[in-house]
């Protein structure tokens, strides 16, 4: 049997891997600095709560499976060089990414502007959604995509794969409102 919540009050320092399998809510109230090449992967939980930095020394990749994930420090906070994975632990769940208009928070991950400003550029690309063989998991739920609410400033620095049954760019009323991702789209 998995745990249901697993919460870690000091901060957490390895030299290597950290794998949490859990189906509730999983919790870091410090800091988690993975050395080494360290991967942090977490599956399964219903919601995971990063309420300081992440930093993954070595080209660690980080993988995130939860049906919400926070990220609550800000500020450049999740560091790392590889590949930075967020995906709802329901395949089905939808995902609403960088704020779109009319945002649903019920049964969606939402990561949302201010969370994705915690993302340092560095990360060799950042996957959001389920993928399997290149393409979404076929019953994969819907995306929506909003957009920075800083003129010329990107959502995101880092190379971009999202996955999804259907993915739609919302489209904001104020012009400054604009969707720029430095780094390659997929």
């Amino acid at each position: 049997n998995n745990p249901d919540n697993v919460t870690f009050d000091g901060e957490v320092n390895l030299n290597g891997d950290l794998t949490i399998t859990a189906t509730g809510t999983v919790t870091f109230r410090q800091a988690v600095t993975l050395n080494n090449g360290g991967d942090l992967k977490i599956f399964g939980a219903s919601q995971v709560v990063f309420e300081r930095g992440v930093v993954l020394n070595g080209g660690g990749d980080m993988l995130v499976e939860a049906d919400e994930i926070s990220f609550l420090w800000g500020g450049e906070s999740i560091v790392g060089s590889g590949i930075m994975t967020l995906r709802p632990t329901t395949v089905t769940a939808n995902i609403e990414i960088g704020t779109p208009p009319n945002s649903i928070t019920s049964s969606t991950l939402n990561i949302d502007i201010n969370e994705i400003q915690a993302f340092a550029d560095g990360f060799s690309k950042i996957v959001i959604g389920h993928e399997t063989g290149g393409h979404a998991a076929s019953n994969a739920g819907a995306v929506r995509i909003g957009a920075m609410n800083v003129a010329n400033q990107p959502m995101l620095r880092d190379n971009l794969e999202i996955y999804g049954g259907s993915i739609v760019v919302e489209d904001y009323s104020n012009p400054a409102y604009n969707l720029l991702v430095n780094g390659t789209i997929k």
